[in-house]
C-alpha cells in the first residue's frame, strides 16, 4: 500500500456502492487495475462502468464490483491532507506568526494536489518522478509554482534548503506535457531583485506560453522575525525600481507574446502612486488571489454596482468602513465620495492599524478583531463595514475574536460584504 490512503467516510443509502457491500472505514487500493492513493485518483480511473475496486478491510483485501449504471457510487471519502512542507523559506509568512492563534494558520502546505484543486501556491521541491508523471497523466492544469529564483545558489538560500531541487528540469517535464504553470516571485531587496529577477523572468518566458504568468509580489514582514534571517522591506523606492525595469521588460512581452507576461502585485502601484494597469492588462486575472490585479476588479466591479446604488435610504444609517493601511487611499477616492452622495447615509473611513503582525503588514485581509475594536472607538457610527474575507468560515477574526465579539465590545453592528453592491440588503 501507498503511504497515501484513500479512506471512505460513508457510503449513502441505496447507492451502487452500498449494494456492492462497501462499508465506512474501508481503504480503497485500486479502480479497474489502476492503484489510487486519493480521490483525483479515485475519479480519473473511475470512467468505466462497471468499476472494479480494490478493497482492505482490516487485514483483508478483496474486490467489489460496483455497477453503476450512469448514477454516482455513492463512496464519501475523508478529506485529503495536504503534504508538509519541508524547506524553511527564509520569508516564510507562517513561521512570522505570533503565538496563540488557531493551529491551522501554523501548518505549512506544500502538495501539487491543492495547487490544482485550490491554486495554492507549491515550490515543486517535494515531488519526484512518480508525481511528475501522475500530473502529466491525469492532466492536473494549471498549477501554481512559487519559483523566486531560477539561479540556483539564491533559490537554495530563499527556500533553506541545502540541494538543487531541480525546478527547471521539473517545469520542463511539466510543459512538455502541456501543464499550465503560474509562477511567483516573492521579491526580497538584495537577494532576488534587480538582474536576478530579470534573469529568472527571462528564463521563465522560454517556456512560454506553458509558463503563462509570472507574479512579483513584495515580501510580508511581521514584527515576529525572531530568530530568523534578516530581510529589507520593499520600500516604495525599492518597488519604483523594480516597476521601472518590469515595464521594460512588459513591452517587450507584449511584442513578442501579445501579453505582458509578467504582473506586478497591486501593492508595488500602491506603494508608488502609481496608477493600476487597465483590466485588458491581466488577461484573464490568472493570479488574483495573489494580489495582482485585485484592485482593478474592485474598480470594475464598484463602477459597475454603484449604477445600482439607492439615492437615499428609507431611513437615517451611520456607517464606518473599516480598512487597512494600504488601501486606505483608493477607498478615500473612489468609495467614501459616492457613498456620501447618497441620502440619509453617513460614511465614515478608518484605518486599521495592524497590532497583530505590525506596521509592515497593511492589507485589509489580515486585521485582526483588535484592530477592528480599536479603528471603531471614537467613531459615533452605528454600523461597521468590513470585507467578508477579515473572518474565517467560523466567523472568526485572526486573533479568535468573533463577530459577536467585536459588536460587544464596539457596541455597534459589524456588517461582512464581498462587495459594496452587497451592502444594501443588510443595513
Amino acid at each position: 500500500m501507498s503511504a497515501r490512503k484513500l479512506k471512505v467516510k460513508a457510503v449513502r443509502q441505496a447507492s451502487p456502492a452500498q449494494a456492492a457491500g462497501v462499508k465506512a472505514g474501508d481503504i480503497i487500493s485500486s479502480v479497474n487495475g489502476k492503484k489510487v492513493e486519493d480521490v483525483l485518483d479515485f475519479h480519473f480511473y473511475s470512467i468505466e462502468d462497471p468499476l472494479h475496486i480494490g478493497v482492505l478491510r482490516d487485514s483483508e483485501e478483496f474486490s467489489v464490483k460496483i455497477e453503476e449504471n450512469g448514477r454516482d457510487p455513492g463512496l464519501v471519502f475523508e478529506p485529503m491532507h495536504p503534504r508538509t512542507c519541508g524547506n524553511h523559506c527564509i520569508f516564510c509568512f507562517t513561521e512570522q506568526n505570533p503565538r496563540g492563534l488557531r493551529k491551522e494558520l501554523y501548518f505549512k502546505d506544500e502538495d501539487y494536489r491543492f495547487s490544482f484543486l485550490h491554486g495554492n501556491f507549491v515550490t515543486l521541491t517535494n515531488i519526484g518522478q512518480h508525481d511528475l508523471n501522475k500530473i502529466a497523466e491525469q492532466r492536473l492544469t494549471p498549477l501554481y509554482v512559487s519559483v523566486h529564483a531560477v539561479d540556483t545558489d539564491v533559490r537554495k538560500k530563499l527556500l533553506g534548503i541545502k540541494n538543487d531541487d531541480h525546478l527547471i528540469d521539473k517545469l520542463s517535464f511539466l510543459v512538455s506535457h502541456e501543464i499550465e504553470i503560474h509562477a511567483q516571485v516573492v521579491l526580497c531587496p538584495g537577494i532576488n531583485d534587480g538582474d536576478v529577477l530579470e534573469e529568472t523572468i527571462t528564463q521563465l518566458s522560454e517556456f512560454y506560453p506553458w509558463v503563462r504568468s509570472v507574479a512579483v509580489v513584495p515580501v510580508g514582514l511581521t514584527k515576529h522575525r525572531v530568530n530568523l534571517p534578516k530581510i529589507q522591506h520593499v520600500t516604495p523606492e525599492t518597488a519604483m525600481k523594480e516597476l521601472k525595469r518590469g515595464k521594460m521588460m512588459q513591452r517587450k512581452f507584449r511584442k513578442k507574446f501579445k501579453e505582458s507576461f509578467v504582473y506586478f502585485s497591486d501593492e508595488f502601484y500602491l506603494k508608488t502612486g502609481k496608477l493600476v494597469p487597465k483590466a485588458n492588462h491581466y488577461v484573464d486575472f490568472w493570479q488574483i488571489e495573489n494580489g495582482v490585479g485585485l484592485v482593478r476588479e474592485f474598480i470594475r466591479c464598484f463602477n459597475r454596482q454603484q449604477r445600482e446604488f439607492p439615492r437615499r435610504l428609507h431611513h437615517s444609517v451611520s456607517i464606518l468602513v473599516v480598512t487597512g493601511e494600504l488601501a486606505h487611499g483608493l477607498m478615500s477616492r473612489l468609495v467614501l465620495p459616492r457613498l456620501r452622495k447618497i441620502k440619509n447615509l453617513h460614511a465614515e473611513l478608518a484605518v486599521a492599524c495592524n497590532s497583530l503582525y505590525g506596521p509592515s503588514v497593511t492589507v485589509s485581509g489580515l486585521i485582526s478583531g483588535q484592530d477592528v475594536i480599536d479603528a471603531a472607538h471614537d467613531s459615533t457610527a452605528e454600523i461597521i463595514v468590513l470585507p467578508e474575507k477579515v473572518v474565517n468560515s467560523k466567523g472568526l477574526f485572526l486573533d479568535e475574536k468573533t463577530v459577536a465579539e467585536v459588536e460587544h465590545e464596539t457596541g455597534k453592528r459589524v456588517v461582512l460584504i464581498d462587495s459594496f453592491g452587497s451592502l444594501w440588503s443588510s443595513i
